[in-house]
């Protein structure tokens, strides 16, 4: 009787922890390699990672940014809901940049969600790179450059 109570705390233990090292793993920096430049990035994967995406960051450092993982290519929108800093957004499909926006600018304060503006790929894209405004123009960046994912 004494190890079935055992054996259910030692099955929900596993499982908090599987969890936990799988989180874990997802929130790991990668670096990319976009344009000849490194950026240190946060990947987000799951539904809600990207759905949260940079919300509620109010400093990015230089070079560093999010890195949007999709399982298939689509059409791919993006708004600025709870974002402190401007950002450029990166649409990329099979490894090479396909659209930029630059300079996309955080929505003023307690702006309703009808009023947000919603930025779409040009094309069915499998990732999106959010890094700080200004650095697609000071890394020089380009239609047609590649990105690596290291």
């Amino acid at each position: 009787m004494k190890k079935q109570p055992q054996i259910i705390s030692l099955a929900a233990l596993l499982l908090v922890l599987g969890g936990c090292y799988q989180g874990s793993l997802q929130q790991l920096p990668r670096t990319v390699t976009i344009g000849g430049h490194e950026v240190s990035v946060t990947e987000a994967v799951t539904i809600e990672q990207q759905s949260n995406g940079l919300s509620g960051v109010r400093a990015l450092p230089e070079d560093h940014g999010m890195l949007f993982t999709f399982k298939t290519q689509g059409y791919r929108s993006f708004w600025m809901k709870g974002m402190y800093i401007p950002i450029d957004i990166i649409w990329i499909r099979d490894g090479q940049i396909v659209g930029i926006e630059k300079s996309v600018q955080p929505p003023a304060t307690n702006a309703s969600d009808s009023v947000l503006t919603t930025y779409r790929s040009p094309m069915p894209v499998d990732h999106v790179l959010e890094v700080n405004a200004g650095f697609s123009d000071a890394a020089g960046l380009k239609i047609g450059d590649e990105l690596k994912i290291r």
